[in-house]
């Protein structure tokens, strides 16, 4: 049986980078954020409607409102970008890929085309099966 890797990028509000990685046999995560971009990634869960739940649990717990669920991946990867300049703007982006550097990519192109300025991955993670 193939382990899973599993990474996840994290910029703080100071905008520091945190990666973690580990091995397990789970392989469902979803993104929850909310109101003035409050970000919940949730990964190496059961089934998507697990990371669901557990996302939707972080982000509230962290006292954000308005928390929704914004992406889901089963192996795959999610990025969540913000415009930096002004975290309570609509210009923020999500995409879900099969590989870390597809969803960045796309989610960094969403934001710049919705008029954001400094546009910065803060989290960005991976659940997938080797």
């Amino acid at each position: 049986v193939s382990a899973m890797t599993i990474c996840v990028r994290r910029v703080s509000t100071a905008f520091g980078l945190l990666l973690l990685a580990t091995s397990a046999a789970h392989a469902a995560g979803a993104l929850a954020v909310g109101a003035c971009v409050a970000t919940a990634p949730q990964f190496n869960s059961r089934t998507v409607d697990e990371a669901r739940a557990q996302a939707l649990k972080k982000c509230t717990a962290a006292g954000a409102k308005e928390c929704r669920v914004v992406a889901t991946t089963r192996q795959g990867c999610i990025a969540h970008v913000i415009d930096v300049e002004d975290r309570c703007r609509v210009n923020d982006a999500y995409a879900a890929g099969r590989f870390l550097e597809l969803p960045i990519n796309d989610a960094l192109g969403k934001c710049e085309a919705a008029g954001g300025k400094r546009c910065r991955v803060v989290a960005a993670f991976c659940d997938t099966s080797g």
